[in-house]
């Protein structure tokens, strides 16, 4: 049974028109239409700290002009996003894998470095990543019980959203998240951790 990916919220950050439009064509593909253009890193800066902003999945090119993608990697991973981070781009393979290690060590959620063109195919390998699925093929969606525990255990971290001022690109406040950094399941957000606590008041108010 296909997948569903239509919830998925994707932020494209590459500085080419027709790259940008060919990769939205992909994304369109699988069934996401929920698409966010950033042709460079100031847009992208722009994209992930409006208000109410959240990303599934960020597709970041390497090769821009003034701030490449490894300046675009440092800068998100100073944002301290919850959302996956994958790699796309045209230089050789290990240039990809380095700047990938770079982004797993900066403390980005990294999904995957992958060459160009993206296809549906590789597209779908990073998408596992994003939006994993239980043995049944149903959304994985972790009990009451589980979190219970990973709170007690101190898996389940704080998230802070940045709220930038965009004339002076300063920090004027955060808003806070619970983050899951699951081992099988992929990082969970607040979109996930909530909805499975709403039975439990108490469970909520721990959050």
């Amino acid at each position: 049974m296909p997948r569903d990916y239509s919830a998925l919220r994707v932020l494209l950050i590459d500085d080419q028109p027709a790259s940008r439009q060919y990769l939205r064509a992909v994304l369109g593909g699988v069934g996401i239409e929920a698409v966010t253009d950033a042709a460079d890193a100031n847009a992208a800066l722009e994209a992930v700290t409006a208000r109410g902003a959240r990303f599934d999945l960020i597709l970041c090119d390497l090769r821009m002009p003034g701030r490449d993608g490894i300046e675009v990697i440092r800068m998100l991973a100073g944002l301290r996003l919850g959302c996956a981070v994958a790699i796309l781009s045209v230089e050789t393979e290990r240039v990809v894998e380095s700047a990938g290690q770079l982004a797993a060590l900066r403390g980005l959620n990294f999904v995957g470095a992958v060459q160009k063109p993206l296809t549906e195919e590789k597209l779908e390998a990073l998408l596992e990543a994003v939006a994993p699925e239980d043995p049944d093929g149903a959304p994985s969606r972790p009990t009451a019980a589980e979190i219970r525990h990973a709170l007690a255990t101190g898996e389940i971290e704080p998230s802070y959203e940045p709220d930038i001022a965009m004339r002076t690109g300063a920090c004027i406040g955060a808003v806070a998240a619970p983050r899951w950094p699951h081992p099988s399941r992929g990082v969970m957000d607040a979109d996930v951790l909530l909805p499975a606590c709403e039975a439990s008041p108490a469970l909520l108010s721990q959050l």
